[in-house]
């Protein structure tokens, strides 16, 4: 997505120059993109990082499962004996 809306923001940049005067609103156009681009991308990363940090939970998770179970084994032997 943020790649397309960089495209997007380059060829309206292009577009703005190439008409002249009359290419202001096109301009301001290109300005909105750029920044939907730059939020877009910002966005993206976040989204990266909050996937990072929900694999790292389901990892801990897990080994807190691991230990737990570990430890009702442990205990269940030293009952038994």
């Amino acid at each position: 997505m943020a790649y397309k809306t960089n495209l997007l923001a380059l060829n309206t940049a292009i577009e703005a120059a190439r008409a002249g005067e009359y290419g202001r609103s096109i301009h301001q156009m290109h300005i909105a993109v750029d920044q939907l681009s730059i939020t877009a991308q910002n966005n993206a990363a976040s989204a990266e990082k909050l996937t990072d940090t929900a694999e790292s939970l389901m990892q801990q998770a897990g080994d807190i499962s691991s230990i737990l179970k570990a430890f009702r084994l442990e205990r269940a032997a030293s009952t038994s004996n």
